[in-house]
């Protein structure tokens, strides 16, 4: 986002995905529904365990984080 925090992205009805790989420097566009939200710790070490952090990165996840969450239903990579 505009001041360097992140916002997770999801995709309605799991439709369709994006590869993240190559994405760094790109521009993405996107329509849908932003909110925000807490998230629990169990779904906090999920997301970390699918993204490929290590066991002591997961572990250290201890406290529902607010985020904001957007679910996509159309998106344009330029």
């Amino acid at each position: 986002m505009a001041d360097n925090s992140a916002m997770k992205v999801t995709f309605r009805d799991y439709a369709f995905f994006l590869p993240v790989e190559d994405l760094k420097g790109r521009e993405v566009v996107f329509t849908g529904t932003a909110k925000r939200q807490i998230t629990s710790v169990a779904d906090q070490q999920h997301y970390a365990k699918d993204a490929g952090k290590s066991e002591e990165e997961i572990q250290a996840i201890t406290e529902p984080k607010e985020e904001i969450r957007f679910v996509a239903n159309g998106i344009v990579l330029k």
